[in-house]
């Protein structure tokens, strides 16, 4: 029966459901699936079903940090209109997260921030965050630049490892990778 249903409709939803399916046990969804911030983007199942990964990782974000009434992340607006968001077209990924500052954010960096597995680019300083460096954060796997500089971050801890072995340029100088 099962496969009588998956054949009506089709090979593009067949992908859809099995994306759907495969959201880890636990994992908190902010809405983003179906959503305006998703479907805006993206009409593709397959691509909108990791959109809506990307969704909720920054939905999660927004939710752990303090100072973020005024940024327009909501489920209800395009992703490609969001503070300091930016959505390769093309593949209909986050790549570069910049919020230097903009607002003042307080608080712990986001582990949530570690899912973003296409980010190429993630800049957070000039904020006033604290805490050690998620480990979560040696998942992003494109990164490429990474900064925390500014006067009020009080961030410690070492950056994972695995982002040494991608050339993953640090902001500033002084933060080290982990041993």
């Amino acid at each position: 029966m099962t496969s009588r249903i998956l054949v009506a409709l089709g090979a593009a939803a067949a992908i859809a459901i099995a994306l759907i399916v495969a959201v880890p046990a636990g994992a908190r969804e902010y809405g983003c699936p179906n959503s305006a911030a998703v479907n805006a983007i993206t009409t593709d199942p397959a691509q909108a079903a990791i959109l809506a990964r990307d969704c909720a990782a920054l939905m999660g974000s927004k939710e752990t940090l303090e100072g973020t009434a005024n940024l327009n992340w909501d489920v209800n607006t395009s992703m490609k209109l969001w503070d300091g968001v930016t959505i390769l077209r093309r593949t209909a990924r986050v790549t570069r997260l910049e919020l230097q500052g903009r607002p003042l954010l307080n608080g712990t960096l986001p582990k949530e921030l570690g899912k973003l597995s296409a980010l190429e680019h993630l800049h957070l300083g000039g904020n006033a965050l604290t805490g050690p460096i998620p480990s979560e954060y040696g998942n992003l796997s494109s990164l490429r630049d990474f900064s925390l500089s500014g006067a009020s971050m009080r961030v410690t801890g070492c950056v994972p490892y695995a982002l040494r072995a991608q050339g993953v340029t640090l902001y500033p100088r002084r933060l080290a990778f982990c041993a």
